[in-house]
């Protein structure tokens, strides 16, 4: 599928909202909440569409998220964990796809990451000492893609691990998507296709140890970007930038998945 701005020549004006707006449609109607980072303050981030949610832009250091106007028009925002730096969403029903069976859904976004080593979230509705856990995405100490849902009750979780390890100070977009079959119990029948760079990954799906996982429950933990939170206090922080951040409600397919990742490389001017 192409897209506004696809092929033009360097002298054509991007068509911002167009772009956006296609995003949006691959993403489609259902929970979805898209924050494409047009705000340049670092202060409050809103999504764009028909959904009102905002991520509040915590810095604890000094040097601020320093936004980067990239050619669309959006802003990449940077991390850096030993500033604690994250953005505190809220617990909204948008954000959870649980509540007896599971439903399927995708989580996002353009990264590059300047330091590897240490787990670090992207995106979260996940609080460890709360006892609060539903799912984070996030990349591994070895740098790969990590899907985790988690089933509070059973105290069992289910992970989808890549296999490539995305290359430092370069953009890269992460996809990781959920089929919402629930346990059976623990992993089997279950689907989570990660991708990286518009390109499906051959993910190890694996269970947690007790094999007992059956669903995601709604909790009361906020989501996060750039972190997972910890009973407020945020934790597996991330370090680098991250641009074009989307939840939404459905199983994005591999043709999804690849015209958003041509969309994001347009805005972000890597087309």
């Amino acid at each position: 599928m192409s897209h506004l701005g696809s092929g033009q020549g360097s002298k054509a004006p991007l068509k911002t909202f167009a772009l956006l707006d296609q995003f949006l449609t691959v993403l489609g109607s259902t929970k979805t909440s898209f924050w494409p980072l047009v705000e340049s303050t670092g202060a409050i981030v809103r999504t764009y569409g028909e959904s009102a949610h905002i991520f509040t832009m915590t810095d604890g250091g000094a040097g601020g998220f320093i936004p980067v106007a990239h050619v669309g028009l959006v802003q990449s925002y940077h991390f850096d964990e030993t500033d604690s730096m994250h953005g505190a969403g809220e617990d909204h029903a948008d954000f959870s796809f649980a509540g007896g069976t599971d439903a399927a859904f995708s989580v996002g976004a353009w990264v590059n990451r300047d330091v590897a080593g240490a787990e670090q979230a992207i995106l979260a509705k996940y609080d460890v000492a709360g006892s609060l856990r539903e799912w984070k995405l996030q990349l591994d100490i070895s740098n790969k893609i990590y899907l985790e849902l988690f089933d509070e009750s059973l105290d069992d979780t289910v992970t989808s691990t890549g296999d490539t390890a995305l290359t430092l100070n370069t953009w890269q977009f992460v996809v990781a998507t959920y089929g919402g079959e629930g346990g059976n119990p623990g992993k089997s029948g279950m689907t989570m296709p990660l991708y990286l760079d518009g390109a499906a990954e051959s993910e190890t799906i694996a269970d947690g140890g007790g094999n007992v996982y059956e669903d995601m429950e709604n909790t009361g933990t906020p989501v996060m970007l750039g972190a997972a939170d910890d009973t407020a206090a945020p934790t597996i922080e991330m370090d680098g930038r991250i641009a074009l951040p989307f939840i939404c409600g459905k199983k994005l397919t591999a043709a999804d998945v690849a015209t958003l990742h041509g969309i994001g490389k347009t805005l972000l001017g890597l087309a």
